[in-house]
């Protein structure tokens, strides 16, 4: 859900209707969109304990990385959010 939030984000989405599309409160979208522009897409990634969603090992290492440079590379790097 984080990764779809910030996608509809990047894409001009504005935070209520991304929270009505996605069942998701608004902020909880804040707080994602925060965490990527300060730690990167590898915040995404983790549960809320700081675990990775991702299965440990060298096959999970090498999902996460590939997630990573995607979740990267779909990212214009501005958030173009219509004025609230």
């Amino acid at each position: 859900m984080r990764i779809k939030a910030l996608l509809l984000c990047d894409g001009g989405w504005t935070f209520e209707e991304i929270s009505h599309v996605l069942l998701l409160d608004e902020k909880a979208i804040r707080r994602y969109r925060r965490w990527y522009e300060e730690e990167g897409s590898e915040r995404l990634l983790n549960d809320d304990w700081g675990v990775c969603i991702v299965p440990p090992g060298d096959s999970g290492s090498q999902m996460k990385m590939h997630e990573s440079s995607v979740i990267n590379s779909n990212f214009t790097g501005h958030f173009h959010l219509r004025p609230e």
